[in-house]
């Protein structure tokens, strides 16, 4: 998504247009917030509500709504339609990052599909951040291991793992 203009006009594309009036019913001279997924938003009137390009007139800077604390999901990817699932309603809840990650439990054809899924599953994100009103994207990360993953972290990270002692180890 490109960054947002200060002032101006803007004219939504046929996708994000369609959402707004045919799934949200928005009339012409409504408010609406509009964002650009890092982290810009600002207040829009709407000029011409046509489903194929809706054109808005810029107004002023909204509030940052993003939650106080950020929370990053590592996990090792379920099936095809449970990841896609899973990646939807972590966005609609507000966490900031979901990182998948291969660990011993992780089935080896498993990697190739949620790869093949990523785009999807960011467009899903997308799609949240239209409903619970976060004016920034949650982030979808491509699969890596976790060992490396961890050594990345900053110190003083809080990290939670499956304290089940019968499971095979992770790393």
């Amino acid at each position: 998504m490109p960054a947002l203009p200060e002032r101006g006009e803007v004219v939504l594309d046929a996708e994000e247009s369609r959402h707004l009036v045919r799934s949200r019913r928005v009339p012409e001279g409504a408010v609406v917030v509009l964002f650009d997924g890092k982290g810009g938003s600002r207040f829009a009137t709407v000029l011409d509500a046509d489903p194929r390009g809706t054109r808005l007139e810029l107004g002023a800077d909204a509030p940052d709504r993003e939650p106080r604390h950020p929370l990053t999901l590592v996990v090792s990817p379920p099936e095809g339609g449970r990841a896609d699932d899973l990646v939807g309603a972590l966005a609609e809840l507000g966490v900031t990052r979901l990182a998948w990650v291969e660990t011993a439990r992780t089935p080896p054809r498993r990697l190739a599909s949620t790869e093949r899924r990523l785009e999807r599953q960011r467009r899903r994100a997308r799609e949240a951040a239209k409903v619970n009103g976060r004016s920034r994207l949650m982030e979808v990360d491509s699969i890596g291991a976790l060992g490396p993953w961890l050594a990345t972290q900053p110190e003083g990270s809080v990290l939670l793992l499956d304290p089940d002692p019968t499971q095979p180890a992770l790393l």
